[in-house]
């Protein structure tokens, strides 16, 4: 049959797609528990200050995120497996961000 666009073959459509959220604030927990519910993500690294706060939800949602602070998130930014950044930390934080994640090519 015909592919549609957009169409992945059955190895690429089993591998789950690593993905990283800098901030764990009110829309951090929002969008990190829907990466954790989507059965297509994998969230591979929760990036925040807060390690304490990010450790009770990795337990909440028996998580294997990596936990990982906004002074050190060079280790996310190096990582070649990290497809994608969500960023829900706050405003004024987002161009940093999101400047070295196109760098890094996220």
């Amino acid at each position: 049959g015909r592919k549609m666009p957009g169409h992945m073959n059955r190895s690429k459509a089993s591998k789950k797609i690593p993905l990283a959220l800098f901030g764990l604030g009110r829309a951090g927990n929002i969008h990190a528990g829907n990466i954790e519910r989507n059965p297509h993500c994998q969230l591979k690294y929760i990036v925040d200050e807060d390690v304490e706060k990010c450790h009770r939800f990795v337990e909440e949602f028996m998580s294997e995120a990596i936990v990982v602070k906004a002074s050190e998130a060079d280790i996310v930014y190096n990582d070649p497996e990290v497809q994608g950044i969500l960023v829900t930390s706050p405003t004024f934080t987002h161009p940093d961000i999101c400047l070295n994640a196109l760098k890094a090519g996220k």
